[in-house]
């Protein structure tokens, strides 16, 4: 197997766990390749990418985010005398008396 069949294929297991990634570089290759045939115009399809590429770090941003929310999760419920207990049943403090 090329060197370049092997970068290939690891891109495409690294890109099956995350759908939503796959879709948006597929859509970009679309625009790219012009399969619809509506892109006649540079601005048109400089528009096109520009916003393909702004929703593709969005949605990348909102996963690295959830990767890192999950991994401090993960994290604190490893750490010695931390975890979940359940649901709090503490009343409040007791008013003190005057």
């Amino acid at each position: 197997m090329s060197p370049e069949q092997q970068r290939a294929d690891r891109l495409i297991h690294r890109l099956n766990p995350h759908p939503h990634l796959k879709n948006r570089i597929e859509r970009l290759l679309r625009v790219v390749e012009n399969t619809a045939g509506d892109l006649t115009v540079a601005d048109a399809a400089e528009r096109r990418v520009i916003e393909a590429s702004r929703q593709r770090g969005q949605e990348a941003l909102k996963a690295w985010a959830m990767r890192q929310v999950e991994q401090r999760v993960s994290e604190l419920e490893q750490a010695p005398g931390i975890g979940r207990n359940g649901q709090n049943k503490s009343a409040g403090t007791a008013r003190l008396e005057r």
